[in-house]
């Protein structure tokens, strides 16, 4: 795609940086996702730039749909039959718009701690997918994270109705489950079918690096999973040296007379650790609330029991 560059003639758009990882002094990662206009074209390293200062650097680039990326799929069984139904349409929609090239994924148990091995198994264990409570999506979401990705990046694409709130401390759990793996380059996308879902799941997700697509009724879903896919196409990583006398990065994409740019500050790897510090801090505070209410109860329980022997 190298020769379809044309910046004289191109208006500058925003382009969309996650999973940025300056934790070397000498180097950086980060994904790259490339307005939509572009997301069907396999774009190559002539045409990404990098400018520090006076200097202008060409990327290690690589498209992730073509190979490193595995998107998981996954329905919130916390809501109604027929809301299962719309979630399920939608997630065999992506399914078959997502290339042979990327993995695509689901839990393979309830509680998230096994994923499917492949697209058969996958579409086998969304046909059988019942309703459930507990555990709820977003704590399966949380505790699947744990288990590191095979590729280079994973998307959850989390699909709901947003018929049932998600409890504050299954909240906290996936906000400090994305905060322990920053350098694993995993995102949520999420799918919202009828009405737009309230605070704060959604913003959990885009200050995550993903986007949320709204789907108001049954006619839209396949659109909503388009976007999805387009987005998930339009990924790239990107892998450039860096001097840290320079204290800003400007990364840039031209091609087919578009081209977008954004800027990264320059981080030190210590205030990257004391980010990671913090979320550790954050995830074992939550650990030890549930052990100490899960004490409680049982606590409670005996008392109770002591007090009225059969």
């Amino acid at each position: 795609m190298g020769g379809t560059n044309d910046p004289t003639s191109a208006d500058t758009q925003p382009l969309r940086l996650t999973a940025v990882d300056t934790s070397s002094a000498t180097s950086t990662r980060l994904v790259a996702i490339v307005p939509p206009a572009l997301a069907m074209l396999p774009l190559d390293a002539a045409d990404f730039t990098v400018h520090q200062g006076d200097a202008t650097i060409r990327p290690q680039v690589t498209r992730l749909a073509s190979r490193g990326l595995q998107v998981v799929l996954v329905p919130d069984r916390t809501v109604k039959p027929a809301d299962i139904s719309l979630e399920l349409a939608a997630s065999i929609e992506l399914v078959h718009l997502l290339p042979d090239t990327v993995t695509v994924l689901t839990l393979g148990d309830p509680s998230g701690d096994l994923l499917t091995a492949d697209r058969a198994a996958t579409m086998r264990t969304l046909a059988k997918l019942t309703g459930a409570q507990q555990p709820s999506t977003f704590s399966a979401i949380a505790t699947s994270i744990f288990v590191p990705p095979v590729s280079l990046r994973r998307v959850y694409v989390l699909l709901t109705t947003c018929r049932s709130k998600p409890t504050a401390v299954d909240q906290d759990q996936l906000q400090a489950s994305l905060g322990q793996h920053p350098q694993q380059s995993q995102q949520i996308d999420m799918i919202q079918i009828g009405r737009a879902c309230s605070a704060p799941i959604p913003k959990i997700v885009r200050a995550g690096g993903g986007t949320v697509v709204n789907a108001p009724n049954a006619n839209e879903l396949a659109m909503a999973a388009d976007r999805v896919n387009r987005g998930l196409l339009a990924q790239y990583q990107l892998t450039f040296p860096t001097n840290p006398a320079h204290g800003s990065t400007t990364v840039e994409v031209s091609a087919m007379h578009v081209r977008a740019q954004a800027t990264i500050r320059a981080s030190t790897p210590a205030v990257q650790n004391r980010a990671s510090q913090h979320g550790n801090l954050r995830l074992l505070l939550i650990v030890l609330a549930l052990i100490i209410v899960i004490v409680a109860g049982v606590f409670t329980i005996e008392l109770a029991h002591s007090r009225h022997p059969d």
